[in-house]
């Protein structure tokens, strides 16, 4: 499956428009990296945008959500030329993804490059587990009884 990307021109507008300056690409990856931190289950609204935007907070030092790219394929196809592009096409993704209230979700529907539609499900093992086990903390142990 061969995912629509977001238009290149379209992503340096925003950038210059919405955040002013490439100087954006280290603050956001920080704020995705404590956004993580304190509610890691929202990695599931960057939808197939997850792969390539891990890739690049592994590059700025974040791995504590893990070392590995599950989906290479999907994450090689919608890197962009320059990292501030693939940033902000993830931030489109979530964006929408937390406009239509699917931020916590794994399915997101995404349009193929040949205009189809199709759902995309994200698992990212090395935050799933931890997710699961706080879950289970919060629910007051391994059997979620009280």
């Amino acid at each position: 499956m061969t995912i629509s990307r977001f238009d290149p021109a379209d992503l340096e507008r925003l950038i210059a428009e919405e955040v002013g300056s490439e100087d954006f690409l280290t603050d956001y990856l920080d704020g995705v990296a404590r956004t993580l931190d304190a509610q890691p289950e929202t990695y599931r609204g960057f939808g197939p945008y997850w792969w390539p935007l891990k890739r690049l907070l592994i590059d700025a030092g974040h791995s504590q959500f893990g070392d590995t790219v599950d989906d290479a394929e999907t994450a090689d196809a919608l890197t962009y030329d320059r990292p501030a592009l693939t940033a902000a096409a993830a931030y489109t993704f979530a964006e929408h993804a937390r406009g239509a209230g699917m931020q916590f979700s794994p399915a997101h529907t995404i349009a193929r490059e040949d205009g189809e539609l199709d759902t995309y499900l994200i698992a990212d093992e090395d935050i799933e587990g931890p997710v699961i086990a706080r879950q289970l903390v919060q629910q007051g142990g391994t059997d979620g009884a009280d």
